[in-house]
């Protein structure tokens, strides 16, 4: 490469990032205000995206009748594996919970290989609470089937990892040590945490999120994931 393709080839990994961040903009905004793909419960909302790069730097489209039935079956809503599923517009949803009493998460598979999770947390041992650990194995299970179903779809890396909190203002953080339940409450309603770029779909989960959950935490005022031991291993919920 000379000078000029290299000026060009960063002009358009530039142009990329701004498209991927203009889509996610728009879809925290539509979520947000309660325009996601299912009328939810009231709660915080844990919003997380798979993000392929080649679904913004390349004229990806995939053809969901021809995918595996595992793979499809992987893109499933974070924290339940029961679940009702169809094709829409924007791809293929999957959704839980049901229309009387609130659904209570759903998936979305778009159909450019980017997948939109969100999860409903609506409280804890009557609390305004999020669970510290069954959050973090809710999307670090839902994480390893989704990269799963990537690589079934053909799908390669990069792929970037996006994790949101909407309407969190007012929560605490429920942790297994009882002296640090309820300590801290959040003091805003929209919270981006950090993004991380994935070059390996077999990397695993724990070690992707690790950033993400720490910055979550951090949040509700302490200093790291505690589900973390000291050689930075995860090791929440017995694991």
């Amino acid at each position: 490469m000379d000078v000029s393709d290299l000026r060009q080839e960063f002009t358009r990994a530039g142009q990329v990032t701004d498209r991927i961040r203009t889509f996610l903009a728009d879809r925290l905004l539509q979520i947000n205000g309660g325009q996601g793909f299912a009328p939810l419960r009231p709660g915080a909302l844990g919003v997380l995206h798979v993000v392929p790069l080649g679904s913004f730097a390349a004229d990806l489209r995939l053809d969901l009748t021809a995918a595996s039935p595992k793979a499809l079956a992987d893109i499933c809503p974070i924290g339940t594996n029961g679940y009702n599923q169809r094709i829409n517009l924007e791809g293929r949803l999957a959704i839980s919970g049901d229309e009387k009493s609130g659904f209570t998460g759903y998936a979305q598979l778009f159909r450019n290989g980017v997948i939109e999770a969100v999860e409903v947390y609506y409280g804890w041992l009557d609390e305004k609470a999020i669970a510290g650990e069954a959050y973090e194995s809710d999307l670090l299970l839902s994480l390893k089937k989704y990269f799963s179903a990537l690589q079934a779809f053909g799908i390669e890396a990069p792929v970037f990892v996006f994790f949101s909190l909407l309407g969190a203002k007012g929560y605490r953080l429920a942790v297994s040590n009882s002296s640090r339940f309820n300590k801290h409450i959040v003091d805003r309603d929209v919270l981006n945490f950090f993004d991380v770029r994935v070059d390996d779909l077999n990397q695993d989960p724990a070690d992707v999120m690790r950033p993400i959950f720490d910055s979550v935490w951090n949040s509700f005022g302490f200093d790291r994931s505690f589900n973390y031991n000291e050689a930075g291993e995860w090791k929440g919920l017995g694991r």
